[in-house]
């Protein structure tokens, strides 16, 4: 038996951007995303910046992709 089909727990892939993205090039990025990621067992979060997450969550609409948000860093910008 392989190793895929002893696993029986869902995989969660998330993304926490740590970049200066404008909107456009978030929901563009998304829209190139969308595509490979098919249904299954695994499961894809994005918490893109705050200023792109109407933009992403708009791209992601209907798709299998989830946006998130960060919500606090102690940090005023980067990782």
């Amino acid at each position: 038996m392989s190793i895929l089909k002893r696993m029986k727990k869902t995989i969660h892939i998330a993304g926490n951007w740590k970049m200066h993205i404008l909107p456009g090039e978030a929901a563009s990025f998304i829209e190139k995303i969308i595509p490979l990621v098919k249904e299954g067992r695994v499961r894809v979060y994005i918490a893109p910046p705050y200023t792109s997450i109407q933009a992403s969550s708009h791209a992601a609409r209907g798709s299998l992709v989830h946006i998130g948000a960060q919500n606090m860093s102690e940090h005023a910008e980067g990782a």
